[in-house]
């Protein structure tokens, strides 16, 4: 490795790569909730002992340039089991920016052998140009996936949102409004009681447990500690619907939604609409609704639930998902030596 360049991993120095993360230099990271505090505390508490957080950070004159976030779950090298993501300081120097890509993914190349990863997946916004980190992966024989995701620009407004709103949703959220008692949990109202009844309607919809108690702790501090709102929805004394929003200091995810399974109401769509509301109140400037699913590209269900969440979007912002064979990269060298003699 050149000397002006170090790696800070989290494995071998963690107390240096968490002073990494607080460098303002990487403010983005906390601005979602995957990459920010609650992913990082989410997601190993899901995977429990199946999650090995590998992320590091590259460093050049001794001030953090580059960083990765990246886990290993069932020999995937990704982030939390969705693609890696890579952070770069602003305005950086050409040449630098591109040493230190070629460092970074030089790790990335070391940590894959090392923890016997079978594929890596690094994701990326998509753009008009290649970027240091899409001629990287493909020098690794990597394919790119194109995922759509659903947005909302929540400090434009109900008056924007309503522009995009699917027509026939206006009169679903109306009755919502008009039926629906709607209660919260948030930081100004916290109390366990309130977050285990929702935790415990979640699990009766499901018919079972579906994530360890340790995470449902990550997301009730979270909650409780002014980083997203549990809105809670009533008919007739009945708790019918609920949802969960986390925030980073930008945006703002529909985390998770359960809404009774009997009812032949439209339970939905005034949750995600007062989502929306509850968002601009908390200073949000967007919130994510996931990944809008393309026809033929995914199962049924999925799709189904995209084109739903679509109704809502005012925006739909795309990621390069860049994704190749551990020992591909190897391959595609030798196959270019070769052809070259």
């Amino acid at each position: 490795m050149d000397r002006n360049f170090k790696i800070i991993a989290v494995d071998q120095d963690a107390a240096g790569f968490a002073a990494v993360l607080e460098n303002p230099r990487f403010a983005a990271i906390e601005a979602h909730p995957q990459p920010g505090a609650f992913g990082r505390a989410y997601y190993p508490a899901v995977h429990g002992e199946n999650y090995r957080d590998y992320s590091f950070a590259v460093e050049w004159q001794n001030e953090p340039r580059v960083v990765v976030l990246c886990s290993v779950i069932d020999g995937i090298l990704g982030m939390h089991g969705i693609p890696a993501r890579i952070f770069v300081e602003d305005n950086l120097d050409a040449a630098v920016l591109r040493a230190a890509i070629k460092q970074a993914f030089a790790h990335i190349d070391q940590i894959a052998v090392a923890a016997n990863a079978q594929e890596v997946v690094v994701s990326e916004p998509a753009g008009s140009l290649l970027s240091h980190i899409g001629e990287a992966c493909l020098s690794r024989g990597a394919k790119a996936d194109v995922t759509l995701i659903g947005m909302v620009d929540i400090d434009a407004g109900p008056a924007i949102w309503k522009k995009s709103l699917r027509k026939s949703f206006q009169q679903l959220i109306n009755w919502g409004r008009k039926n629906f008692s709607v209660s919260y949990v948030n930081a100004d109202n916290f109390s366990q009681e309130a977050f285990d009844r929702f935790r415990h309607f979640h699990a009766h919809v499901a018919g079972r447990v579906t994530r360890p108690i340790e995470s449902w702790n990550v997301m009730a501090d979270s909650v409780k500690n002014g980083r997203g709102e549990i809105i809670m929805a009533e008919i007739s004394g009945k708790l019918t619907a609920a949802a969960l929003f986390i925030d980073g200091t930008v945006t703002s995810i529909y985390m998770t939604a359960i809404y009774d399974r009997d009812s032949e109401d439209p339970l939905a769509h005034y949750i995600i609409w007062h989502g929306m509301e509850r968002a601009h109140l908390r200073g949000m400037k967007d919130m994510e609704l996931g990944p809008i699913h393309q026809l033929g590209m995914t199962d049924a269900k999925k799709f189904n639930i995209g084109f739903f969440k679509r109704g809502f979007v005012t925006r739909m912002d795309a990621n390069f998902d860049w994704h190749w064979r551990v020992g591909s990269a190897a391959s595609l060298e030798t196959k270019a030596s070769n052809q070259g003699k």
